[in-house]
């Protein structure tokens, strides 16, 4: 389903979230002028221009929750922007989909569903629910585990960045895009289709959300 409303407004402050280097490689290219500064507990902040600010977490809940509670002042943004790849739970989201959502879910862990962003029209998104597993889901049962708490696509750090959201009344833009099939065949998926997926995601925020209104 793809989401409608409003055109975006360009004036907010965003600031962009992901796990790993190689998700905003290609983005990074876009904004030569990007300065940094590092946060105690040697996480970089970079500041891309006056509209967006980026972090990179590291991989999984715990390393994002850490990273986030360094920014010392999260609620001067407007809005989180999380973004990153996901394996897939479901036939109906092949590998290159990109998807989004404001429901949340982690093992033992209370469900986050979050208020969708007011004004916001983005095209082409399928909205799903994001299940954060610990580990990576490489065998059926931690991929049945996921499908069975009613998730469509895994990862292991939404839910942490939707929970800092949620404390902090935070508005937040999730997005992904689908590197593999979760389970079995993941590692070798993920291998073949990290790359091109994650140039996909980046793009899409180039093209709809980081060079608008320039």
């Amino acid at each position: 389903m793809e989401l409608i409303g409003e055109k975006l407004d360009f004036n907010v402050k965003s600031l962009l979230i992901h796990a790993l280097r190689a998700e905003a490689g290609h983005l990074r290219q876009y904004f030569p002028q990007a300065t940094s500064k590092m946060l105690s507990g040697k996480a970089k902040l970079f500041t891309l221009n006056d509209r967006f600010d980026l972090i990179r977490t590291g991989l999984g809940m715990e390393k994002t929750m850490t990273v986030l509670a360094l920014l010392s002042e999260p609620k001067s943004y407007d809005q989180f922007i999380h973004w990153g790849v996901s394996g897939s739970l479901s036939i109906d989201l092949p590998v290159g989909s990109l998807i989004c959502s404001n429901h949340f879910l982690a093992l033992n862990q209370e469900p986050i569903r979050l208020p969708p962003l007011s004004g916001l029209a983005l095209p082409g998104l399928n909205e799903v629910t994001f299940f954060s597993s610990a580990e990576v889901v490489v065998d059926h049962s931690s991929r049945q585990q996921a499908a069975s708490a009613g998730a469509q696509a895994v990862d292991m750090e939404s839910y942490a960045v939707a929970k800092f959201c949620k404390q902090r009344k935070i508005p937040l833009l999730a997005l992904r895009c689908i590197s593999d099939q979760a389970g079995d065949s993941a590692l070798a998926d993920f291998r073949e289709y990290f790359e091109s997926a994650s140039k996909v995601l980046q793009e899409y925020l180039l093209k709809h959300l980081l060079t608008q209104g320039n």
